[in-house]
C-alpha cells in the first residue's frame, strides 16, 4: 500500500444551489451529505490521514459528527485546499469535493492503480454533444468534462500551487506548472452536486432524510440586582 491522504473540500457556501440549506448539510438517514463522502470515500481505502474543510462557523458542530481531522476552510475551493496542504505529510493526496456524492469505489482504485504514473491523475467523461465556443464548433473529442477525485503526488501541487494563480480544480494548476497529467475514463455516477434542479437524480440514489428530529435541553442563569424587577420571557417575576 502507498501512503495517501484524503481531503474532502465542504468549506463553501453552496451559493449556486439555489435553495436556503446548504447543500453539504442536506441528511442521507441521520448522516450529513459532507460526513456521508467522507465515511463513503475513507472505506474505499485506509487513508493515512483524513482532512476535511468547512465554514468556520460550522467546525465545532462538525467535529461532533467525525473523527477526521476538520479545519477552516476558504473563501473559495483552492483556499481551502491551501488551508489543508499543510496538514498532509504523505506522497499523495487524494481531493475530492463533498458535493460529489455518489463516487464509486471502482473509480478510486483505477485512481490509485495509476498512482505515479503522472503528477496528478484525473477521471473525465467524453462529450458527446456537439461543441461550440466563441461562435465556432470545436472538436468535441479534445474537450474533456473533469471530474474529482483526483490523485496527485503531493510535492507537485504544493508546488502548483504556491504560485499564486486560481484554478478551479488540482488538474489546472499542476498542467499550468509545467507538470504531468493523466486522464482515465471517469464515472456518470460522480455528477457533482451543483445545482438545486440535479439534486433528486443524484439523491434519488440515496436513503431519504430522516424523519428524526434534534432537540436539547438546556438552562439558564441570571444574577439578582438589587431594586430592580427581574422578567423572563416578558412576565414580571
Amino acid at each position: 500500500m502507498i501512503d495517501i491522504s484524503l481531503i474532502i473540500l465542504s468549506g463553501g457556501e453552496s451559493s449556486r444551489f439555489g435553495v436556503q440549506a446548504k447543500k453539504q448539510w442536506l441528511r442521507i438517514g441521520d448522516v450529513p451529505l459532507w460526513n456521508y463522502v467522507t465515511n463513503e470515500l475513507s472505506s474505499y481505502y485506509t487513508f493515512k490521514e483524513i482532512i476535511v474543510t468547512g465554514s468556520e462557523n460550522e467546525l465545532f458542530f462538525m467535529r461532533k459528527f467525525s473523527n477526521a481531522k476538520i479545519i477552516k476552510g476558504g473563501s473559495t475551493r483552492q483556499a481551502s485546499l491551501l488551508n489543508a496542504l499543510p496538514y498532509v505529510t504523505t506522497q499523495y493526496i487524494l481531493v475530492s469535493d463533498a458535493a460529489r456524492v455518489c463516487v464509486p469505489k471502482h473509480l478510486v482504485e483505477k485512481l490509485l492503480n495509476e498512482a505515479g504514473k503522472a503528477d496528478i491523475i484525473v477521471p473525465y467523461l467524453p462529450v458527446s454533444d456537439t461543441v461550440a465556443y466563441n461562435k465556432s464548433v470545436i472538436d468535441r473529442d479534445n474537450v474533456k468534462l473533469i471530474q474529482t477525485p483526483q490523485l496527485s503526488i503531493t510535492k507537485a501541487l504544493k508546488e502548483a500551487l504556491s504560485k499564486g494563480s486560481e484554478f478551479t480544480d488540482e488538474s489546472g494548476a499542476i498542467m499550468a506548472n509545467g507538470g504531468s497529467v493523466k486522464y482515465i475514463l471517469g464515472d456518470m455516477r460522480a455528477e457533482k452536486l451543483t445545482f438545486a434542479s440535479a439534486k433528486n437524480s443524484i439523491l434519488s440514489l440515496l436513503n431519504p432524510p430522516s424523519k428524526d428530529s434534534f432537540y436539547g435541553v438546556g438552562f439558564d442563569v441570571h444574577a439578582f440586582e438589587d431594586k430592580k424587577p427581574m422578567f423572563l420571557g416578558g412576565v414580571k417575576i
